[in-house]
């Protein structure tokens, strides 16, 4: 699950990072049979939001590492990733503050986007259903089903 934000956000900034907070605490709730799942943060402030600006927020938020990762670029390889992969806007402002339309984004094993949760504090519980439900269409996808899938994913999904 991505989200996207900078640290230096003040009120009445989004107030994503709580979201991630609770979907972190919660996610053992979810039997995902062994799949694991990745929570990433994207900071589109890479000058302020450095390597070691990032360490400290791991450390102030209490993300596990081995759940959430934290992550930030050169700005036109955020803007590509961002703005063009995810089509979620932002845009810097005078004086270091950024727009942006606060969006999680919850993302496959084969990198096929599967829900957009496009609001500042989307509900926990839908998405860790979301979760659940890809956890378990992996599980189920054997045989005959695993082609049917592909195919319905292929030519509803893609346009032509």
């Amino acid at each position: 699950l991505y989200n996207f934000t900078y640290l230096n956000c003040q009120e009445p900034c989004p107030d994503t990072m709580g979201v991630m907070q609770e979907l972190q605490a919660r996610l053992a709730e979810e039997d995902t049979g062994g799949i694991p799942v990745k929570l990433v943060t994207i900071s589109f402030d890479p000058h302020r939001d450095t390597p070691a600006a990032l360490q400290t927020a791991v450390t102030q938020l209490g993300a596990d590492p081995q759940i959430w990762t934290f992550l930030t670029g050169a700005p036109e390889r955020l803007k590509w990733v961002i703005g063009g992969g995810f089509s979620v806007y932002y845009d810097q402002r005078e004086a270091g503050e950024f727009k942006f339309d606060p969006a999680f984004m919850l993302v496959d094993g084969a990198s096929v986007l599967r829900a957009e949760y496009r609001t500042a504090v989307p509900d926990v519980d839908r998405i860790l259903r979301d979760i659940g439900l890809v956890a378990d269409e992996v599980h189920n996808r054997k045989g005959v089903a695993n082609y049917a899938y592909d195919a319905a994913h292929l030519f509803l999904c893609y346009p032509r």
